[in-house]
């Protein structure tokens, strides 16, 4: 990783600040939408809010190393807005359809199947100006339509970590629908899989660091616990899983920075990291519990808002045994060595 670009120290302390303050101001509930509209002003101020949209359509123009830096600062301090699923996934398939939506929150919803009716799942539907709900057809084609969120009937939902999952029925999507090639639908998987990645990614590396700073103060038999060899194996072992799956998130950080942002052609490097992060997620959570014991588990400590949202976003765009499929694909269609080969020249997997 010695050779790989590393994130401006100045861009992560000013994310570090206005991010614990923004999470100070929240408090302990989930965000109405009063607060949430007043966060997202604040945020849209400092422009964060189109962090990788180009500056000529009113953002940024941030890069996919910016990027991993802005979402994985808000993941480890449990920042509860969509910020990736507005900028990373919603701006841009809004930009792909020709959609000026440059003062609105924008979410992407994909279509289900539930209780034999088509339903449109979305994170933080009932918060959104606008959902483009992408309806996956046959050989990676797909369908989308833009809805005015406020028009649609929400059902209220959320993921493990109570962050907003809604739902909506009732939607007609035939006479309003748009085909989207096969290649922006990929596309915006493998950006969705990176987001998650880098998100994990900071929510893995707090879990750590919460369960260390546990062990140092916490006390059993007169000795701290993190001076008991049982307990030292237990925060390494999570620090090397949590290591790891920020070493291969960073590699294809790069890889996709190289690349102007074209995730197609470091598919190999975007599986690697959702592979690696998801993996990482059960090991993590498991061993900084036991460290923390019961506690971890209640209001009382910081810790569950964690664990709890690296749970929900490990099978959110692909979980560990999808993209290990597309891995193992490229294995079996050109060898080991090629694919391998592929991985380090940055081609396609």
């Amino acid at each position: 990783m010695s050779g790989l670009a590393t994130v401006d120290r100045d861009l992560s302390d000013m994310l570090d600040k206005v991010f614990t303050d923004l999470v100070a101001a929240q408090g302990e509930s989930a965000p109405d939408d009063g607060w949430f509209r007043s966060a997202w002003r604040e945020l849209d101020h400092l422009g964060l809010v189109h962090f990788t949209t180009p500056e000529e359509e009113g953002g940024s123009g941030a890069s996919w190393l910016d990027c991993f830096a802005l979402h994985r600062a808000a993941a480890r301090h449990g920042v509860q807005l969509p910020l990736g699923d507005h900028d990373v996934l919603g701006r841009w398939l809004a930009a792909r359809l020709g959609i000026d939506c440059r003062h609105e929150v924008v979410v992407v919803g994909w279509t289900r199947m539930h209780g034999g009716d088509v339903v449109v799942e979305a994170p933080w539907g009932r918060y959104a100006d606008r959902v483009l709900v992408v309806a996956p057809g046959r050989d990676g084609m797909a369908s989308v339509s833009v809805h005015v969120a406020q028009e649609l009937s929400w059902e209220h939902g959320a993921n493990l970590a109570g962050h907003p999952r809604d739902r909506a029925k009732d939607i007609t999507l035939t006479n309003t629908s748009t085909a989207l090639p096969g290649s922006v639908t990929d596309a915006l998987r493998l950006r969705g899989a990176l987001l998650r990645s880098a998100q994990i990614c900071g929510a893995l590396e707090r879990s750590v660091q919460e369960a260390v700073a546990h062990a140092r103060l916490r006390e059993q038999f007169g000795r701290r616990l993190i001076d008991f060899q049982a307990v030292q194996s237990l925060l390494a072992g999570a620090a090397e899983e949590a290591e790891l799956a920020r070493a291969a998130t960073m590699a294809a950080v790069h890889e996709a920075t190289k690349a102007d942002g074209d995730l197609s052609r470091v598919r190999g490097h975007v599986a690697v990291a959702k592979s690696c992060t998801a993996h990482a997620v059960g090991p993590v959570t498991r061993k900084v519990h036991q460290v923390l014991g019961a506690i971890g588990t209640t209001k009382e400590h910081d810790l569950h808002k964690f664990t709890l949202p690296a749970l929900a976003w490990r099978t959110e765009y692909g979980g560990a045994a999808e993209w290990n499929a597309v891995l193992a694909a490229a294995v079996r269609k050109d060898g080991l060595l090629a694919a391998w080969r592929a991985q380090l020249d940055g081609r396609k997997v």
